[in-house]
């Protein structure tokens, strides 16, 4: 099945991360303007400074690369201008930049995943011969329940996604949504994962989860790469769980 992969997010850590992308597909990068270490507020640089370099060491061939800008959106929707609507905003970005590519080699699936995740395969078969199911989000593991403003609410993470390109153009829109509900979901506390749960159940979504059984992960960060060759690839004695020791 012809697969496009969707990398989005802060483009950090990224050089370390796709030594281990295995996945046989057309590769987007979405990326923030901004670049971020792990868990800072603050910037600490501006990707179209480093792209290029960063580019030459990544060990994959992207078919396009965006970086969207937000100077024309932040004016009209300053009020509501946050990380949920960082991530939003690049997806819906990623939906329209792919549509041109979708018209010639017709993605049956599409692979939504961060920029900073490394993985391991457990069953790489089980994961390039998944079928993907109409109206359907595969995940590794479902939604789960939490409680918000006194209302169970859907939680739900987005961590590498597999769906459709019609389930896609539902996903794009969860930016419009957070625009025109903004206020209500500042006032009851919703963080982007409750908000994403609770906006694909209220489209209907589905999800199928157990990718869990056939490939595992680890988000990177400075200590972690610490243990990588400057080209990106693990230096010679270390393994997996050897990475995994620095989650933090």
């Amino acid at each position: 099945m012809s697969l496009a992969i969707i990398v989005s997010g802060v483009v950090r850590n990224m050089i370390e991360a796709s030594s281990s992308w295995r996945f046989d597909g057309d590769y987007f990068l979405i990326g923030d303007e901004n670049i971020y270490k792990r868990r800072a507020l603050k910037p600490s640089g501006k990707l179209i400074t480093k792209i290029n370099k960063i580019i030459k060491k990544t060990k994959v061939d992207f078919e396009s690369i965006t970086i969207p800008s937000k100077k024309s959106i932040i004016s009209e929707n300053e009020h509501y201008y946050d990380s949920i609507f960082h991530m939003l905003w690049k997806w819906k970005c990623a939906y329209y930049l792919i549509q041109p590519y979708h018209e010639i080699k017709k993605y049956e699936k599409i692979l939504l995943i961060r920029p900073d995740v490394y993985f391991r395969y457990i069953n790489k078969n089980q994961i390039d011969d998944l079928i993907v199911l109409k109206n359907t989000i595969h995940c590794m593991v479902g939604p789960h329940n939490v409680i918000r403003d006194n209302i169970e609410r859907q939680w739900f993470n987005d961590f590498f996604l597999f769906f459709d390109m019609e389930t896609f153009k539902i996903i794009s829109k969860a930016y419009d949504s957070y625009c025109e509900n903004h206020e209500f979901i500042i006032e009851v506390g919703h963080d982007i994962h409750v908000f994403f749960g609770e906006f694909l159940k209220e489209n209907l979504i589905e999800f199928k989860d157990g990718l869990d059984k056939f490939i595992d992960f680890v988000v990177l960060n400075d200590s972690i790469c610490e243990k990588f060759f400057d080209n990106g690839i693990l230096k010679e004695g270390y393994q997996y769980k050897d990475i995994t020791k620095d989650i933090k």
